[in-house]
């Protein structure tokens, strides 16, 4: 007997939160927002650990238009 799974059944029971490391479903949109720009952060933060400049430069123009509305 075998069994065919179709990857979207793998993908089902893979815990896709953790997986991603994703943060709890916003309630608000601006919530959702500022869980966006903090993941923009942590990715500027974690290219200046690894050098990246290029990809430094890209998070960092992102981060700076956020920090104009505050």
């Amino acid at each position: 007997m075998h069994i065919y799974l179709d990857i979207s059944d793998i993908f089902c029971l893979i815990d896709k939160q953790k997986l991603f490391k994703a943060p709890e479903k916003a309630g608000s949109v601006m919530e959702a927002l500022q869980q966006r720009m903090a993941k923009y952060r942590e990715a500027e933060e974690q290219a200046k650990q690894e050098g990246s400049s290029s990809k430094m430069k890209r998070m960092g123009r992102i981060v700076k238009v956020d920090n104009l509305f505050e």
